[in-house]
């Protein structure tokens, strides 16, 4: 976690402050995300939208979410969801 954390710091606050980062969690239990009325992703949550960076952001991504042991997730999902908030910002 360290490592992802001082790359997402050094990637985030090293850029210009034009660029947009958002948070996408993985695994989490009960959440669901819609991209559109027939297509739904199952344990995903998007935590923030694309927006500046800030320090908040850095929270959200070393604390408050609590691994889940009973559910995992599909990356390929996850990059689906990632995808659809770059589309929609476009």
């Amino acid at each position: 976690m360290v490592i992802v954390l001082k790359l997402f710091l050094s990637q985030v606050f090293g850029k210009s402050k034009t660029t947009d980062v958002g948070v996408v969690v993985l695994g989490s239990e009960n959440s669901k995300y819609t991209i559109d009325e027939n297509v739904s992703y199952n344990n995903i949550t998007v935590v923030r939208d694309l927006q500046p960076p800030s320090w908040g952001m850095v929270e959200d991504v070393t604390g408050g979410h609590e691994r889940s042991t009973t559910c995992g997730g599909d990356i390929l999902e996850a990059i689906i969801v990632a995808m659809s908030l770059l589309r929609d910002k476009g």
